[in-house]
């Protein structure tokens, strides 16, 4: 949850919340791009990418 509103909503101090956030973006951003590089490599080398691309052309 958003540490704004965790302050708002329940009164969490806003900067310890926003502190332990952040940390956890420094970790969490570089991760997903990572499994996300991985997720598009293997989707290409299977061939569903090309596949979505050949429906969207026959769509257009």
């Amino acid at each position: 949850m958003v540490p704004y509103f965790r302050n708002i909503l329940f009164g969490h101090p806003l900067w310890l919340t926003m502190g332990r956030a952040a940390s956890r973006q420094l970790f969490n951003i570089p991760l997903y791009s990572v499994v996300i590089t991985i997720l598009l490599r293997v989707l290409h080398k299977a061939g569903v990418i090309d596949l979505v691309k050949q429906e969207k052309n026959k769509n257009s």
